[in-house]
């Protein structure tokens, strides 16, 4: 049987057997799951089988776990690219006052969503508020009314609100801090 490696992950370690895991998408339509432990002299092996719609299902199942995590452990993009800016600020010694990815960040952890289905529609909002504050917005929408789920149509609609929202309190706390300065000079 012909293997295509989908994925694969070894751990870093010392070890001579290190961990590891792979998928394989297998030539009959189902894919093979392999782990090996890194104890036990490399002996501790396992493979599992299992179908196209399992793997999917397993996929979601840690996608849906990532949106129920804190953002504090898993970031969006726009929330890397504010960390790995700060870093560049703070290497290069600039230390004037200025809004840090942290502030930004913790204020995005207060966040809350409203979501909203008009009835009748397979369309769904996410309406992203601080403090009752109104941030920003993101909508979801499908053509075929057999094809909508809410759920799904929540999760697409606050990813797309999410980084508008963060962008939005970068411009709210840099107009504050701007003003708080230009006033003590």
């Amino acid at each position: 049987m012909t293997h295509k490696n989908i994925f694969a992950y070894t751990a870093t370690t010392q070890s001579p057997y290190p961990g590891y895991v792979s998928i394989n998408d297998d030539e009959d339509g189902s894919y093979s799951i392999t782990v090996r432990s890194p104890g036990n002299g490399g002996r501790d092996i396992g493979q599992v089988i299992v179908s196209s719609e399992l793997l999917a299902s397993m996929a979601t199942a840690i996608q849906q776990h990532q949106l129920n995590t804190s953002s504090a452990s898993i970031q969006s993009p726009s929330a890397q690219a504010d960390q790995r800016i700060e870093a560049e600020l703070v290497a290069a010694g600039l230390n004037a006052p200025r809004i840090t990815a942290d502030h930004i960040q913790a204020l995005m952890d207060q966040v809350v969503y409203h979501y909203e289905n008009p009835q009748g529609t397979t369309s769904t909002f996410a309406h992203a508020y601080l403090d009752g504050f109104y941030l920003a917005s993101g909508y979801s929408a499908c053509v075929s009314a057999s094809n909508f789920d809410a759920a799904k149509g929540q999760k697409y609609a606050k990813e797309q609100a999410e980084p508008k929202a963060r962008d939005k309190l970068w411009e709210l706390e840099g107009y504050d801090l701007h003003k708080r300065l230009r006033a003590a000079s």
